[in-house]
């Protein structure tokens, strides 16, 4: 599980950083649109740019989705396993309260 957690943690800081960078290119790319300084051929560029990194964006977030999910049904099936283990544990020791402690040949001395 310690797995998950880097794994998990090291996504969401690139994630950040992605999403950081597609702020920063779409802003500039509106302040050259706004001030004319920008060709059409370069915007499209920029644009498809930027696409390509909201592609990547959408991946990690799928990803990061995956990984929690498996997460949550190891965790899940963690404690189900120690439910079924206090249960077990529990089980004997009443079972042993429950019997009597007479030995089999109890019966024929009496």
């Amino acid at each position: 599980m310690r797995l998950y957690i880097l794994v998990s943690y090291d996504k969401k800081i690139l994630l950040k950083v992605v999403k950081k960078k597609i702020n920063e290119k779409q802003k500039k790319l509106d302040e050259d649109l706004k001030n004319k300084t920008i060709d059409e051929t370069t915007a499209e560029q920029k644009t498809e740019e930027i696409a390509g990194l909201v592609i990547i964006q959408s991946g990690q977030e799928a990803f990061l989705t995956l990984l929690q999910s498996e997460k949550d049904s190891k965790i899940k099936r963690l404690d189900k396993n120690k439910e079924n283990a206090i249960h077990d544990y529990d089980e004997p020791a009443g079972n042993l309260a429950n019997t009597t402690h007479h030995h089999q040949y109890d019966a024929h001395e009496k």
